[in-house]
């Protein structure tokens, strides 16, 4: 104990006598639970799949407390599966991912259970003579699971783009991936990748999809426009998953056979590597980009990896088989699914610190910025808005103030709609860096969040996607990638959106 806080004071006071450890354990989940893998939503729901021989998926709130138990059991003919005549087939959850902003829970099935799947695929296996598998859509309001999609054999993992409503789901035995359409719930399209497809990533897009192909040393890329795969090659043995950086310069990949964490420049295709434990599998990336986070299935650990050096910074012990792992961005807490029937919660102190120090920076940041007259009038509007509950108190002044403030908020009002009207129109000034925070395939959705934006005070204008299938929605255009970063966190703040920055070409 008293160690323990040594090493924290030293840390915390920049004591440089004492090597400080910054990770650290905080809580411990156990149960009825064989988690092969956990993963987080933005919305501090934890979900964790207990694969094979459990049967079930549990959903923890971000203290670690469990929700609820769902048990993997479904009846195929109530999803529009007529051919299967049972009342009752069980699954084996593998990986999953959320969508609607934690609304529901994607999870893969290993395999199927019940009379007509009769020629179950495995790890070894390969083929397309193996029985198909299905994955599951549960509401994590009443925890149900709400409809069935069926895919190749063995599916693994699987990745989301809300952006184009898409979902890619690689199949394991099958060698393929399975496209799912997330305006209708079916597979749309398979694709061959080859042998053993498992780790998935999306770019923000929706262009393109990176998959680890875990019986080669390559990684398909799949073009989900055309559907064209070319391949990155000689990444490693059994490349297994993968992560991108916000943004997406760089692709991270684990090497379980190689041991080894590489990182792939995606633009000059140049490849980096870090030597890890024996086993690395499941990864993530910290938020701020600084830090890789993998686990070590076969050395129970898992380390803290600089993405800058590609050097191990640190190892943590963790119970025996670590498979999966997951962040809470909120509270710089990692979780660590352990095969053996555990999840265990670490903090990592030193990334806390550092975000800290980078939420203060960054308001100090945003009163240097430039920015165009309208989010200036958002400030003032604001301003205004308290003003005015403190001039609704003054019962005596109430009606000249508020004749005053209606007043001077509908010529700021006029002001600022007549400059984002102008911003909408100047397609062909020099700025480039958008802040998108939405995209849709109707154009009149994309609409009524532009004027909703503009009657903020903002100039939102619409752009067209990159493959022109949807409507983009710009809050603010920057003229440097710098200005749109410094003020991204900000603006997303103060609208309550989430989004990304987007370059158009110009």
């Amino acid at each position: 104990m008293k160690l323990n806080l040594l090493i924290l004071l030293a840390f915390f006071y920049g004591v440089s006598w004492v090597k400080a450890q910054t990770i650290v354990k905080v809580h411990e989940i156990r149960g009825s639970i064989a988690p092969k893998s956990i993963v987080s939503s933005s919305t501090g729901l934890f979900a964790a799949q207990n694969m094979m021989y459990k049967h079930t998926v549990t959903i923890y709130n971000s203290s670690g407390e469990l929700l609820a138990t769902i048990k993997d059991n479904v009846n195929l003919k109530v999803y529009g599966y007529s051919d299967y005549n049972d009342d009752t087939y069980l699954g084996g959850p593998v990986e999953a991912c959320f969508s609607n902003k934690g609304k529901f829970l994607w999870v893969s099935n290993y395999s199927m259970i019940g009379t007509e799947f009769i020629n179950e695929g495995c790890d070894a296996c390969m083929g397309s003579i193996y029985d198909p598998s299905f994955v599951y859509k549960i509401n994590t309001t009443t925890f149900k699971i709400e409809n069935v999609i069926k895919v190749g054999s063995v599916p693994k993992y699987l990745a989301i783009n809300e952006l184009i409503d898409i979902m890619v789901v690689s199949n394991w035995t099958s060698s393929d991936v399975s496209i799912i359409d997330l305006r209708t719930e079916k597979e749309i399209k398979r694709i061959k990748v080859g042998k053993h497809p498992r780790g998935i990533v999306i770019t923000k897009n929706g262009q393109f999809a990176y998959v680890t192909i875990m019986g080669s040393t390559k990684i398909a890329v799949i073009n989900l426009e055309t559907n064209q795969v070319n391949y990155i090659y000689n990444v490693g043995k059994s490349p297994r998953h993968l992560v991108l950086d916000e943004k997406e310069d760089f692709l991270y990949c684990s090497t379980n056979s190689d041991n080894q964490l590489v990182k792939i420049n995606l633009k000059t295709k140049n490849i980096i590597k870090c030597k890890t434990k024996a086993g690395p599998r499941t990864m993530i990336l910290s938020a701020n980009d600084k830090y890789i986070y993998v686990v070590n299935y076969f050395s129970d650990s898992f380390q803290k990896i600089d993405v800058e050096t590609m050097q191990v910074i640190e190892t943590i012990k963790t119970g025996h088989h670590p498979i999966g792992i997951t962040i809470n961005k909120q509270t710089s807490e990692i979780w660590v699914s352990c095969y053996e029937g555990k999840i265990q919660i670490f903090k990592d102190i030193e990334l806390e610190q550092q975000l800290q120090n980078s939420e203060l920076l960054a308001d100090v940041k945003q009163t240097k910025i430039k920015h165009i007259p309208t989010y200036d009038a958002q400030k003032y509007l604001t301003h205004k808005k308290q003003k005015n509950t403190v001039q609704k108190k003054q019962s005596a002044h109430k009606k000249s103030s508020t004749n005053q403030s209606d007043s001077k908020i509908e010529n700021i009002s006029t002001s600022k709609n007549t400059i984002a009207k102008n911003t909408n129109n100047n397609t062909n000034s020099n700025c480039k860096y958008h802040l998108i925070i939405g995209s849709f395939g109707v154009k009149s959705n994309a609409e009524r969040l532009k004027q909703k934006m503009i009657e903020k005070g903002y100039p939102a204008q619409l752009l067209p996607s990159s493959n022109q299938k949807l409507t983009m929605v710009s809050i603010q255009c920057f003229d440097t990638q710098n200005e749109a970063l410094s003020s991204k966190s900000k603006i997303l703040q103060d609208t309550q959106q989430k989004g990304w920055v987007y370059a158009v070409d110009k």
